[in-house]
């Protein structure tokens, strides 16, 4: 389980770093895996998230945005990650 949340493209098309690129910019971990965000939180509120300064409106509107996309992800024990 080792896909990157930031970098890879495990989501969609476009790697979140390219889709949110602002938002990401400001990520404090931009290693984190996918696995490793999921089980911290990856929703509004998740300790996922970690950021090097406070979001401002636009920040908090692309969290609400990206936070919305990964709602129905469900990421599964027994399915190699891609």
């Amino acid at each position: 389980m080792n896909t990157r949340f930031c970098n890879d493209m495990w989501f969609e098309e476009v790697a979140m770093c390219v889709r949110f690129r602002r938002m990401f910019d400001l990520v404090e971990n931009k290693d984190v895996t996918t696995v490793e965000i999921c089980v911290l939180g990856w929703t509004i509120g998740g300790e996922g998230w970690k950021w090097w300064i406070r979001l401002f409106s636009w920040g908090e509107s692309m969290w609400r945005e990206c936070s919305d996309l990964l709602s129905n992800i469900v990421l599964q024990d027994n399915v190699e990650d891609y």
